[in-house]
């Protein structure tokens, strides 16, 4: 007798963004407070998963107050043109981003990071489940933390990690 088959989840390859290192280019180096920043325009690929396990990290100067956050947005495109149909009219870029209490409204929201007080200056890191409709992405960072970023560049790191799914055949 067959016994039923069961969906699993497997990590694809993953789409990183960060100052140096990285696939694509984020400098978030001393962000400040109520300014935001967008990464470089990043391509996941023409069969892109359904779905993604985004990780979202990054250090600030000095402790930040309970009840502020960061927040993560995307801007999705159907162009691998930099600045071509960006939501949001991001650039495409890795640049400083206009306007974000306006424009980050006409982006996608991955999620927002709460502040903790009692990490300090350490990483404050969190994912979130995001499934695009684009096959390319650029991540903007929305600082409302009270305080800067940390002025270290690598300190700031966005994973997009694919998790694909099949249908996994029991014998």
């Amino acid at each position: 007798m067959a016994l039923p088959d069961y969906y699993k989840v497997e990590a694809g390859t993953t789409k990183t963004w960060k100052n140096t290192g990285g696939d694509y280019g984020i400098t978030c180096t001393s962000l400040a407070d109520a300014a935001a920043r967008e990464g470089a325009k990043g391509d996941l690929g023409a069969a892109w998963a359904r779905r993604y396990e985004v990780t979202f990290e990054f250090k600030l100067t000095s402790a930040g107050a309970n009840g502020t956050e960061v927040e993560l947005y995307t801007s999705q495109s159907d162009s691998a043109t930099a600045g071509t149909n960006n939501e949001g009219n991001a650039t495409g870029a890795d640049a400083a981003l206009s306007s974000p209490a306006e424009t980050k409204q006409l982006m996608t929201p991955i999620g927002s990071v709460p502040v903790s007080n009692a990490l300090g200056t350490g990483t404050q890191r969190k994912k979130f489940e995001f499934c695009p409709t684009s096959r390319y992405q650029i991540p903007v960072v929305v600082n409302r933390a009270g305080v800067a970023f940390s002025g270290t560049a690598g300190d700031t790191i966005i994973v997009f990690k694919p998790l694909e799914e099949l249908i996994q055949e029991t014998v």
